[in-house]
């Protein structure tokens, strides 16, 4: 007979049921809070990364007074403990740069009607550290980058524990995946966002100006441009292609679940999961909806992307599950060109792929490369600095690269840019290096897919330079940390 398990102390329970509470609130107030790209927004997120960041350290403490070991769906391999080590150091290691940018600052920027003023700091900086050009708007990034990184961290470790259901059905034939935390956290996250889909779509067809019908933007710019909460359409067309693949491969997750638990009775319809198949049809319908054309083109890449991955895990006798899912996201197109398209392809009739005066400002970023080579400008720094490179001094002022990869290397310089790419390559290291039974392939490769995505879009606009995306981005990298190679049970 199989021990039971260890007992959780009553106050390891309490603190992990907190930490769940606090980062099922921050998902969904991410995107209904406009996005996160108001201060007050960004700051009640901040607030809550450090509360789980807090939270996380005396579960720490509690585990090392106690001599408690939480259960864990996942554990790493050896080589697999070295890269959640490295992974760890280069989270350090990203947050002391900012930090000594921000420290050791050669300036800060004010602002005024005639343009932008450096007032440079008395003492000369370390001319061999980072050192940011504006610390006024290197201080925020790294508070809120602070911030990011222990919500990081923390999802990863409340995602990876067992409720304790499952802590008590250890060594049953239960399946494993998705797991209780993961599947709640899921479920919020869907859940959520094909509310907000739906009043996204609502707002649209209103034609009202303001965002949630409450709030006119600054910018003057006509209806379409907004989307939902998002005073910007791209950036919701980019926070919907990051969900819809993941409401996809959490559907296609559930009923491999649902048909190994009742095996050759199970129905297609079956089970909670077909709720999972509406949503997604209206999550994927929204970038085109949106009139976002760089939403609208990823969409479609996605939608091929989703269809030849899913074809590679399940192999040629499987082809059914690709039809099934091609047809699924044909109609998400024909959804979104029936209540879209009509914005869209006036918007592409207008002015095709010109990308409205991006080459100017794209122009000006790679002035500003010679500049800033190996330790950059700053983090935050770049709105500060392209008024200096502008060929015109009419020429608009641009607060973004539009090309986050670019925007990075001016403000972090390839040391910076290089830490952050490390640390990308580390998830996807760490995930095949993880013990776990029965995860579902599906669920994997559109997770890949929607990250692959996001990625896309930092081409040719600012996905991270926007908090709710950037924290969306980050939870799914912490489920990714946790998955691992698919063993026998």
């Amino acid at each position: 007979m199989d021990a039971m398990p260890a007992r959780t102390p009553a106050i390891y329970r309490h603190l992990d049921t907190a930490s769940g509470a606090l980062l099922l609130f921050m998902t969904v107030w991410a995107p209904w809070a406009f996005g996160c790209t108001t201060s007050w927004s960004i700051r009640v997120m901040n607030v809550a990364s450090y509360a789980l960041g807090l939270l996380l350290l005396v579960k720490w403490i509690v585990r090392w007074r106690t001599g408690h070991t939480p259960a864990r769906w996942s554990e790493p391999t050896p080589a697999g403990r070295w890269v959640v080590r490295l992974l760890a150091f280069l989270s350090v290691a990203i947050l002391a740069y900012v930090l000594i940018g921000a420290l050791n600052y050669r300036a800060t920027a004010s602002y005024s009607r005639a343009g932008v003023e450096f007032l440079y700091s008395e003492r000369l900086p370390i001319s061999w550290l980072p050192a940011t050009y504006d610390t006024v708007e290197t201080w925020p990034a790294f508070w809120s980058w602070l911030g990011i990184a222990l919500s990081f961290w923390a999802a990863r470790d409340w995602m990876l524990g067992k409720s304790r259901r499952e802590r008590r059905q250890e060594g049953e034939p239960v399946a494993p995946f998705p797991s209780e935390r993961l599947t709640v956290w899921l479920w919020t996250l869907v859940i959520n966002s094909s509310l907000l889909a739906l009043e996204c779509i609502l707002q649209r067809l209103d034609g009202t100006d303001k965002l949630l019908w409450l709030v006119k933007p600054v910018a003057g710019n006509t209806p379409d441009f907004r989307f939902g909460p998002y005073a910007y359409r791209t950036n919701a067309a980019q926070y919907f292609n990051l969900v819809w693949p993941v409401a996809l491969g959490f559907w296609w997750a559930l009923h491999s679940a649902y048909r190994e638990k009742h095996g050759p009775r199970a129905k297609l319809g079956g089970g909670a999961q077909v709720l999972l198949l509406p949503c997604t049809l209206l999550l994927a319908a929204c970038p085109i909806i949106s009139s976002s054309r760089g939403g609208a083109m990823i969409m479609v890449a996605l939608t091929a992307a989703a269809v030849l991955v899913v074809l590679l895990v399940r192999g040629l006798k499987g082809w059914l599950g690709p039809v099934g899912l091609g047809a699924l996201l044909i109609g998400a197109l024909g959804l979104g060109l029936l209540l879209g398209g009509e914005g869209l392809s006036q918007r592409f009739a207008k002015s095709g792929l010109d990308l409205n005066g991006r080459a100017e400002i794209y122009e000006a970023a790679h002035r500003m490369l010679p500049d800033f080579v190996w330790l950059g400008s700053g983090a935050g720094t770049f709105p500060s600095l392209y008024p200096l490179y502008r060929v015109r001094t009419e020429d608009p002022w641009a607060n973004y690269a539009h090309n986050d990869w670019l925007e990075i290397r001016i403000t972090l310089g390839w040391i910076g840019l290089g830490i952050l790419v490390l640390m990308l390559l580390c998830v996807p290291v760490l995930a095949s290096q993880n013990r776990r039974r029965g995860v579902s392939g599906e669920f994997a490769a559109l997770l890949g897919v929607a990250l692959a995505g996001m990625l896309s879009h930092a081409v040719f606009d600012f996905p991270f330079r926007i908090h709710s995306l950037l924290f969306m981005f980050c939870c799914l990298l912490a489920v990714v940390s946790g998955l691992g190679r698919k063993q026998a049970s």
